[in-house]
């Protein structure tokens, strides 16, 4: 089996694992890693979206912010904008 294949789906993996147990500082770092590997890795920004959808807040919780139901998407992609910023200064 090709090794990028088998990289590719422990990081699929391990994002699922962690968006369903929320543990989404785990899962930044290693989507920006997968980022930097693949040229297409979008599996990062559909974790963020299932990450809002269990996690995101509601527009009733209180006085939170309507933005912050999407933090989860927001924050990939930022960090999607930022990997590709770097990756086109870097290589």
């Amino acid at each position: 089996m090709n090794p990028h294949l088998l990289f590719r789906l422990a990081v699929d993996a391990v994002l699922a694992v962690c968006v369903l147990f929320g543990l989404w500082y785990i899962a930044l770092p290693v989507g920006a890693i997968a980022l930097f590997r693949f040229p297409y890795f979008m599996e990062l920004t559909a974790a963020g979206f299932a990450y809002d959808a269990l996690f995101g807040m509601n527009a009733s919780s209180g006085n939170m912010s309507f933005i912050a139901a999407y933090a989860g998407t927001l924050s990939t992609a930022g960090i999607s904008l930022a990997v590709a910023a770097i990756k086109g200064s870097v290589r």
